[in-house]
């Protein structure tokens, strides 16, 4: 009996308990529902407000370049008697106290009364001890200043770089700069092995565009064609191996038929081939060379066409040049699944 009794004053307390978590879980899920759908519209007005009004109201302050003009007298005569003491111990190896040196002008604003002959050292000592962020915040702070670096700098940190296959930063610095950059051929054959090598094909048509505005002899043109092969343009690399005829060379040869190789165009190799061939004959240099019958036997091999593999080699000794290795592998090759009858011959 006491037990049916408390089991009936507890059953109104514990159903009013349920219905009052009930109303929790209610409101819960939906306020949780209301701040997803209102939070990407707050932080908008948020990041708004923050950009057109501070805390106190008053306008968000811009930081604006000082001139040479800004400063007194006595700080630009100290930033020259700095820049010296950067210099020297940049000459002395103490890259990391010239750092701090400048990195403490840098707070003052001094950067800005910096040569160039400065940042030349700076950009030079980062490359050689490999401290390359230094040498991108260095490029970063030259563009930031409105400096306009001299061909001379480029020249001589674009080779440094390469020299190093620091490609990448060859083209972060082409990223910061770009329209500033003067058109050399120096300059941009650097950028173009830069971005050969690390395989950023969809920015050597622009550059390559600029290195052909500089002035260039015929032999510089070697890097289209290593251009050519690597985007698979062997139309471009005919076109140009024409154009430049009678001034051409083996190596332009080989990249032009390595090109057609590539676009699986072994016929259109041999027909380049047998062009140059009969220009061969008003140049003072060879430019057919065993290489060159390689590439089309190896392309003619890759289709399967024995009989044109046949047709070259013979070319190929009549031409009166001997065959090595490459020759006779790819010729075999390109007999595997076949009779196989001609290759004891």
């Amino acid at each position: 009996m006491v037990l049916v009794s408390i089991g009936s004053f507890l059953a109104p307390l514990l159903e009013v308990t349920f219905l009052q978590e009930l109303l929790v879980l209610a409101t819960f899920a939906f306020s949780f529902t209301l701040w997803r759908r209102l939070k990407p519209a707050r932080k908008e007005a948020l990041f708004a407000s923050c950009a057109t009004k501070p805390k106190d109201g008053l306008p968000v302050p811009q930081k604006v370049l000082k001139t040479q003009e800004d400063f007194t007298e006595e700080e630009q005569e100290h930033a020259k008697t700095t820049e010296k003491e950067m210099q020297n111990l940049l000459g002395n190896g103490e890259f990391t106290r010239a750092l701090n040196v400048y990195r403490r002008c840098e707070r003052n604003g001094l950067e800005v009364l910096f040569t160039e002959e400065l940042f030349t050292s700076l950009v030079q000592s980062g490359i050689r001890v490999s401290k390359l962020d230094v040498v991108e915040r260095t490029l970063r702070t030259m563009k930031r200043i409105k400096m306009k670096p001299s061909l001379e700098f480029w020249q001589l940190t674009l080779k440094m770089l390469s020299s190093r296959k620091h490609f990448a930063l060859c083209l972060v610095a082409y990223s910061i700069f770009e329209c500033h950059i003067p058109v050399d051929k120096v300059i941009y054959s650097c950028l173009i092995n830069a971005g050969l090598e690390s395989k950023q094909l969809k920015r050597i048509p622009d550059l390559l565009k600029k290195f052909s505005q500089a002035s260039l002899r015929a032999k510089d043109h070697i890097l289209h064609f290593r251009c050519y092969v690597q985007l698979g343009q062997a139309d471009d690399a005919l076109r140009l191996f024409r154009r430049l005829a009678p001034e051409v060379t083996n190596l332009m040869l080989n990249l032009s038929l390595h090109a057609c190789v590539n676009q699986r165009d072994p016929e259109a190799a041999y027909a380049l081939l047998l062009e140059a061939k009969e220009m061969e004959r008003h140049l003072k240099e060879k430019i057919v060379d065993v290489v060159s019958y390689n590439t089309v036997l190896k392309g003619f091999s890759a289709a399967k066409c024995s009989d044109r593999c046949f047709d070259c080699m013979k070319d190929l000794i009549d031409h009166g040049l001997q065959p090595n290795e490459i020759s006779l592998a790819a010729l075999m090759e390109a007999e595997i699944g076949g009779p196989g009858r001609r290759v004891a011959n």
